[in-house]
């Protein structure tokens, strides 16, 4: 999650909108993509991460200390269908209604 792409472009900074660039366009030719739900703890992480407060972001100082706050998260699987492919793969199995009384 914690990427050191500005030395991998041989730039020392990044701007928060550009950090995540390349991982997309990777991205872009698959049908399903599934990794980690963030919570809360960490969207803290990341944006601590982007504001550069582990030091400058991509630096490996600040990926370290990333990468070591996210490892002990028990977090979720997440799944993007992003192509009508994928969707025609699916199938509803049941439903169950949950009530809070």
């Amino acid at each position: 999650m914690c990427t050191n792409t500005s030395k991998s472009r041989g730039r020392s900074h990044e701007s928060r909108n550009d950090v995540f660039v390349d991982i997309r366009k990777n991205l872009e030719s698959y049908d399903v993509i599934s990794g980690k739900i963030a919570n809360d703890d960490t969207n803290t992480t990341i944006m601590a991460y982007m504001g550069n407060v582990f030091g400058e972001m991509g630096s490996e100082q600040s990926d370290k200390m990333c990468i070591s706050l996210l490892l002990p998260e028990r977090l979720q699987d997440q799944f993007c269908f992003r192509t009508d492919k994928a969707l025609s793969k699916l199938q509803f199995l049941k439903s169950e209604k949950v009530s809070l009384e």
